[in-house]
């Protein structure tokens, strides 16, 4: 099973439309924050879950979430909640009960592992950035995209 992972479209909403393109077999799509009025006028051929951002004002979106994919529990959140473009401490207390933290607003991308979680950052669609997971029975494999 293939996950889309967005964040940060900054009303570039061409990019998104390529990104989701280019991803025809995603499961799901994950949007963590910062154009959530982006992706509604986008057509997603498959479930939506997102979270806000600080940029995403008034919307009714969770600041985090936790969703389970093939038995693995994801956290998503924007990340400016947890001060990440600082230190991910606050992030990984956070999320030290799941298995994989997904995060953007820092516009950069990231894989890293920490304290036995998966930090994944897919960078900023608004940049062409994106990143996918893949969920095999030999485990996840987290890949960085750019269109």
């Amino acid at each position: 099973m293939r996950i889309l992972v967005l964040s940060d479209s900054h009303n570039r909403i061409s990019l998104l439309e390529t990104i989701i393109a280019a991803q025809p077999s995603a499961a799901a799509l994950v949007f963590l924050g910062d154009g959530l009025r982006d992706l509604e006028a986008v057509p997603v051929p498959c479930p939506v879950f997102s979270v806000r951002g600080n940029g995403d004002l008034g919307s009714p979106a969770p600041l985090t979430r936790e969703d389970v994919f093939a038995d693995k529990r994801l956290f998503c959140t924007h990340g400016h909640a947890f001060e990440v473009k600082f230190s991910d401490d606050k992030l990984l207390a956070a999320a030290k009960h799941c298995d994989i933290a997904l995060y953007g607003h820092t516009h950069r991308q990231v894989l890293r592992w920490a304290e036995g979680l998966m930090l994944f950052n897919p960078g900023a669609a608004a940049l062409g950035d994106y990143g996918v997971l893949d969920f095999t029975p030999a485990g996840v494999a987290a890949v960085h995209m750019h269109v």
